[in-house]
């Protein structure tokens, strides 16, 4: 297998003080395992203040660590699975919600398979443990554009959170229910609804700590033609 040589310069946070070496760096490095992290300090690959470490020494906080070793090439995914894992990728969607939002907010529920629908995912006890937070973007006569912020990536979990909720995505056909038309609109923004093709859902930014260089990344992309459209024309329809 192909490998890569990873260097990264360290300062060590004061409140790591009291750590054995390697367990400081894998809170800093959680894109490496700790026996990786052992390995290289074995290997005398690591300095601390100029100084060969060994994985025993205790850190006191404000040490410069250099730290260069070897991975396969195949490392990155596994990283990046691992920074998911652990939560430290953060992903903010956009969503056209059916119902006005009061406010925003967070849900906080269980995700599990549905009890007898088994393509379906559903809040339920002894479901794995999930958490979405929400904030209104705009309201409109009959629904809500919403930003909404994973903390964990359960299977369908904003569909079927904002469903719990009472706020199902627009053209969901598994959690969205029959589509509700709201009253007084206009002939050409029921049109819309009715014949929009798909769930009102963009994945709008991903950003992350690069697992190799420490390089903070963010992606952003904007709203597709369709759901532009649908918004315009919902807030051209709101009172």
């Amino acid at each position: 297998m192909n490998a890569e040589f990873r260097r990264h310069d360290l300062t060590l946070d004061p409140g790591l003080a009291g750590l054995r070496l390697d367990q400081a760096l894998a809170r800093l490095l959680p894109q490496y395992s700790r026996s990786r992290i052992q390995g290289w300090i074995e290997r005398g690959t690591v300095q601390i203040d100029g100084r060969t470490a060994r994985a025993r020494d205790r850190v006191l906080g404000g040490e410069h660590v250099a730290l260069e070793g070897e991975v396969p090439a195949d490392t990155a995914h596994a990283a990046l699975v691992a920074l998911l894992a652990e939560r430290d990728i953060s992903r903010e969607y956009l969503a056209v919600a059916t119902g006005v939002m009061t406010g925003g907010g967070t849900i906080d529920e269980p995700i599990g398979r549905h009890k007898s629908v088994r393509v379906k995912m559903a809040v339920r006890q002894g479901g794995r443990a999930a958490v979405t937070h929400y904030r209104v973007v705009e309201r409109f006569r009959s629904h809500t554009l919403a930003r909404v912020m994973l903390e964990t990536g359960r299977t369908h979990q904003i569909r079927v959170h904002l469903a719990h909720a009472g706020f199902p995505v627009l053209g969901d056909p598994v959690y969205g229910g029959r589509r509700r038309l709201p009253a007084g609109a206009s002939p050409a923004l029921l049109a819309a609804l009715q014949a929009f093709p798909r769930q009102a859902l963009h994945a709008a930014r991903l950003a992350f700590v690069h697992p190799a260089s420490g390089e903070e990344l963010e992606f952003e992309a904007p709203l597709p033609a369709d759901m532009q459209a649908l918004i315009a024309m919902l807030r051209a329809d709101s009172p």
